[in-house]
C-alpha cells in the first residue's frame, strides 16, 4: 500500500505583518484585464532584476519599491498590508510568496511546472525514462490573515532522448499536439509540438526575421549552438498563449508522466522510487524546510506542520 501525504505548515507571521508595494496599472482596453498587467510585470522584472515582481488582475506587487518603470506607468501606488477580506489581494500575496521563493532558490533548484527539482538528489533512470525527485510548494493566505505553506514530495518523468534523437532515428514518431519541454533553462518551459519547419537553422525564420543560429548568437547563448550547423532542422512549437516559436530540436524532449508508463515499466519504476511512509515524510519535511529557509519573508516552526490529506492508494507512485 502507498501512503500519500500533502502537508502544510502555518507561518509565524500573519498577512497584516507584511506590507507590500501594490500598484494599480491602467488598462489599454477591457479585453486585456487579465493579461496587460502580466506583460508589464514581465518588463519590470528585466528592468528591476534584483526584486520580485508579480501581477494579478490589474495589480502589480513587490516586497520592495519598483524604481524603474521604463515606458510603463501606474495610476496608484500603495505601501501597506493586504486587505485579507479581498480575494484579489490574498491571491497576489500568495503569488508574491511563491515567486520570492523561486527567485531565492534559482541558483540551486530548477523550476519544473511549479515543482522544485531537488538539486542534491541524483536523477534515476529506467530504460529511456529519467525520473527526478521534486517538491511541490504552495502558499495560502486565509481571510483571518493566517498564512500556510503546503508541500508534497513528487517525481517528474521525462524521456532521455531529445527531439533531435527522435528525428535522426524515426521522425514519424513525432505527432502534432505532443507535449514537449525545454529543460535547458533554470525554469522548464512546456510547449505543444506543431511540426517541422520548412527552413533550417541557417536560413531566415519568418518568425524571428533572422536565422535561428543568428538569434542565439545575438543572445550570446553559444552553448545552445553546440553541434548545430547551417542545415540543422528546426521545429515549430506553440506556447500556452498559442504563439508559434521556432526551436532547435536538441533543446527539446518529449514529456512523460507516470500514467503514461506501460505496466512493465511501472513495476520497475515503483521498485526504484518506492519509499516507506516514514522515509517519504522525512524527505518531504527535510527538503521543504530546506527550501523555505532560503526565503527571508516568512518563518516557520516544524511543530506547526500537519498532514491535511492522508490516504491509501492501491499502487505505489
Amino acid at each position: 500500500m502507498n501512503h500519500y501525504y500533502f502537508s502544510e505548515c502555518k507561518a509565524n507571521e500573519k498577512a497584516s505583518d507584511i506590507p507590500i508595494h501594490l500598484y494599480t496599472v491602467p488598462l489599454s482596453n477591457p479585453h486585456e484585464k487579465y493579461s496587460y498587467a502580466h506583460s508589464i510585470a514581465y518588463e519590470l522584472r528585466k528592468l528591476n532584476s534584483y526584486i520580485t515582481v508579480v501581477a494579478h488582475g490589474q495589480y502589480i506587487a513587490s516586497f520592495e519599491e519598483i524604481c524603474h518603470w521604463g515606458d510603463h506607468r501606474y495610476i496608484q501606488h500603495e505601501h501597506r498590508p493586504i486587505q485579507c477580506s479581498l480575494p484579489m489581494e490574498r491571491t497576489i500575496l500568495e503569488k508574491l510568496f511563491k515567486k520570492e521563493l523561486e527567485n531565492r532558490c534559482k541558483s540551486s533548484y530548477k523550476m519544473d511546472n511549479d515543482l522544485f527539482r531537488l538539486a542534491n538528489e541524483q536523477s534515476m533512470h529506467v530504460g529511456e525514462i529519467s525520473i527526478h525527485p521534486a517538491i511541490y510548494i504552495s502558499f495560502s493566505v486565509e481571510e483571518n490573515g493566517d498564512i500556510f505553506v503546503g508541500f508534497d514530495y513528487q517525481h517528474r518523468f521525462e524521456y532521455r532522448k531529445t527531439l533531435q534523437d527522435v528525428i535522426n532515428n524515426d521522425p514519424s514518431l513525432l505527432k502534432e499536439g505532443m507535449e514537449v519541454v525545454d529543460l535547458f533553462n533554470r525554469r522548464a518551459y512546456y510547449y505543444t509540438f506543431v511540426g517541422m519547419a520548412d527552413y533550417t537553422a541557417g536560413q531566415k525564420s519568418p518568425f524571428l526575421q533572422q536565422s535561428v543560429i543568428d538569434y542565439y548568437l545575438e543572445k550570446n547563448e553559444l552553448g545552445k549552438l553546440k553541434g548545430v550547423h547551417e542545415k540543422t532542422p528546426v521545429v515549430h512549437v506553440k506556447n500556452r498563449d498559442g504563439h508559434l516559436l521556432p526551436y532547435l530540436p536538441h533543446l527539446l524532449k518529449l514529456t512523460c508522466s507516470y500514467e503514461q508508463l506501460p505496466p512493465s515499466m511501472t513495476k520497475k519504476v515503483n521498485r526504484l522510487i518506492k519509499l516507506s511512509p516514514h522515509e517519504k515524510m522525512f524527505k518531504l519535511y527535510t527538503e521543504a524546510f530546506r527550501l523555505l529557509s532560503q526565503q527571508q519573508v516568512l518563518t516557520f516552526q516544524k511543530e506547526n506542520v500537519r498532514a491535511v490529506n492522508l490516504y491509501r492508494c492501491n499502487e505505489e507512485v
